[in-house]
């Protein structure tokens, strides 16, 4: 990579991706230095986005990942703003590690593993580019990722392409990331993330507890919606009550992701509370959870979402990335294309039943020329039956897999 990271000189000594950040627990002092960075940018863009839909969705992980990869081919400005988004004060090597290691710890093979997450990463470029070949190294290296050419003078072609590998690494929950329309003969580059997650929770809900149980939506009407119910008398679920919302984690079985539920307060809006929700907010709420007797009502959802991202990108700094002429990304094709991006676009999905959780997302950036029981008590309830948000987070680095408001799960 351009600004100094370079990955190991020998091939046959590059290990692969979990080996090498699985030694020494180096993948953890990595994942702990991008920790509260991660968790800044994640709340950040989700906060940034405007929304069309009043069910919102975002992966500010697969988001992170495809800009982490832009940052490696960047250089002058455009460096320094790509650092301070993503990175603060870290340098980039070491930003660019803590993904990588973050990845690595949701993708390796574990035997207590239950959860499945996978993630893929590619380069598509066009037949006239030539793609640095330190610069397609160090995207294998630390992102495990693949190159390949496309026609961008055949859009449909090229969009189909992409669209199926994206397909193929969803599970065929995102089928049309790439709009042909969206393609021209400018276009030089997209690089992509797609990612999966498909778990069990830790305490499973039994179908037959699910029943119709009225819903109430921020315009003040009810409507009856599929209500998941469990209870505990032993203290099971980690719980936490903060002045406008009180919060739930349900585990998956693995314990690899934590999915937490965060209601609002009688009288309290759920852009409130997101609004408010940041890095300093969560280390608050972290520090507050106390496993509790519960009895949870949780209702079934199915959401998906998507856009573009350029305007949150830029609200949080990174500007001179999507302007031609000063867009410095020489570090990824020498320069001979004056390379800058022209979109970002994600699309998303997530999936809540009585068996787990299952989210899938792609983000693109295309670039133009340019504890031990205690006895019974009586539970705690947590009734969601309002708008919430939630949040899937790795346990392990903290890292935000996806941010979701849910104002309507029907």
């Amino acid at each position: 990579m351009s600004h100094g990271a370079k990955p190991t000189p020998a091939a046959k000594e590059v290990m692969g991706r979990c080996q090498r950040y699985s030694e020494d627990g180096r993948g953890y002092e990595f994942m702990q230095k991008t920790h509260d960075a991660q968790l800044r940018f994640a709340f950040d863009l989700h906060r940034k986005i405007v929304y069309r839909d009043p069910n919102r969705l975002t992966s500010p992980l697969s988001a992170y990942a495809v800009m982490a990869m832009l940052a490696g081919g960047a250089n002058g400005a455009t460096l320094e703003e790509l650092k301070q988004v993503l990175f603060g004060a870290l340098s980039v090597p070491e930003g660019i590690d803590g993904v990588a290691a973050t990845f690595a710890k949701l993708e390796c093979p574990d035997e207590y593993r239950s959860t499945t997450f996978t993630a893929g990463n590619r380069l598509f470029f066009g037949k006239d580019v030539d793609v640095l070949p330190a610069y397609s190294n160090a995207l294998k290296h630390w992102f495990n990722g693949t190159t390949g050419k496309v026609d961008f003078a055949k859009a449909k072609e090229a969009a189909a392409e992409i669209n199926k590998w994206v397909s193929d690494e969803t599970r065929g929950n995102i089928k049309d990331l790439i709009d042909p329309k969206a393609i021209n003969a400018d276009m030089r580059l997209i690089l992509v993330n797609a990612l999966y997650l498909l778990g069990t929770w830790a305490e499973k809900f039994d179908v037959k507890n699910t029943k119709s149980d009225p819903f109430h939506l921020e315009n003040g009407n009810t409507v009856k919606v599929p209500t998941m119910h469990q209870r505990h008398e032993y203290p099971t679920f980690l719980h936490a009550k903060r002045p406008t919302y009180e919060a739930l984690v349900m585990n998956l079985a693995d314990h690899l992701v934590d999915v937490v539920f965060l209601l609002p307060a009688q009288g309290t809006k759920l852009s409130e509370v997101v609004s408010a929700l940041d890095a300093t907010e969560w280390g608050i709420l972290e520090k507050q959870f106390d496993k509790k007797p519960v009895e949870l009502a949780l209702p079934k959802f199915n959401m998906s979402g998507g856009g573009s991202l350029v305007d949150a990108l830029k609200a949080l700094g990174v500007r001179s990335t999507f302007i031609a002429g000063k867009a410095d990304f020489n570090g990824i094709d020498g320069g001979k294309n004056l390379l800058f991006v022209g979109a970002v676009i994600q699309r998303t999905t997530a999936k809540v039943d009585e068996l787990g959780f299952e989210g899938s997302a792609a983000t693109a950036a295309m670039m133009f020329t340019g504890s031990a029981p205690s006895k019974p008590a009586k539970p705690i309830p947590f009734v969601v039956d309002r708008p919430f948000a939630f949040v899937a987070m790795h346990r392990g680095s903290g890292a935000v897999l996806f941010v979701g408001e849910v104002r309507d799960p029907r």
